[in-house]
This record gives structure tokens, C-alpha cells and sequence, in this order.
């Protein structure tokens, strides 16, 4: 499975066949995980990303249905979705977002370019750019 962040939030199944995510808030969800893939978001941080700051009385309960649509969205969205305290995580290997690869490749020829390796920082940071 990927995940595409640069631009509009975009899901291909492993076959590279598009994952519908339906519902505008568990769009809004998804791609608030997929900031940070392994981290643990608490539902007070998911509250006030899905309702800039101003959550609903019982914004707990909101959320808990939108991640439970999110994982019926999802192939294998039960094993993607988990419920960590104080909230919930998106169990995705990095490799599998595309800003997350962005990053890495940016960081490599940073690094190649402050060795001197010039046409090697050149690859990556192309590669890079060629994820926007």
C-alpha cells in the first residue's frame, strides 16, 4: 500500500489500484496520521486537527467513529489503525508515504552534497523532487 501526501491525499491498494477514503473528516484523519506514521496521536490532538481547535462536545466519540470508518476504508485497516493510549497510531512502514521518502531522499543528498559527492546529492534530491 501507498499513500500520497504531496499534493492531494491519494491511497493505492498493493495491486497500485485506488483506495476510496470516504467522508471528508476521515480524509482529514488519514492524512493527520500520515504526518507522522508510527506516532501515537492522542484524540485531544486528533480533536483539534479535524475541527481547527474548536472540537464538539463528545469529540471522543465523533473520532472513534471516524477511525472505525477509516479502518472499514482501509485493506487490512484494522492492523493499519490501532488504538494506543492516549489515542490512536497509523502502522505504516515510512517507506510507504510519500513525504516520508521525500524526506529521506532530501536528507541523503544533503548529506552526499556536504561530502562532496555532488552528482550523487544531484540523484537524490531529483528523486525528491520528483515525489511533488
Amino acid at each position: 500500500m501507498t499513500f500520497a501526501v504531496l499534493g492531494p491525499l491519494e491511497v493505492l491498494d498493493s495491486d497500485g489500484h485506488p483506495v476510496d477514503v470516504p467522508g471528508r473528516q476521515e480524509r482529514v484523519l488519514l492524512a493527520l496520521l500520515l504526518t507522522a506514521p508510527g506516532r501515537v496521536f492522542a484524540v485531544s490532538e486528533i480533536a483539534a486537527g479535524l475541527w481547527a481547535g474548536e472540537p464538539p462536545s463528545r469529540a471522543d466519540k465523533t473520532v472513534q467513529s471516524y477511525v472505525s470508518r477509516l479502518r472499514r476504508a482501509l485493506p487490512g485497516g484494522d492492523t493499519l489503525v490501532l488504538t494506543r493510549r492516549p489515542g490512536y497510531v497509523l502502522a505504516v512502514d515510512p517507506a510507504w508515504v510519500d513525504a516520508e521518502r521525500f524526506r529521506a531522499s532530501v536528507s541523503a543528498g544533503r548529506r552526499e552534497l556536504s561530502g562532496g559527492q555532488a552528482a550523487s546529492a544531484a540523484d537524490h534530491l531529483r528523486a525528491a523532487l520528483a515525489l511533488w
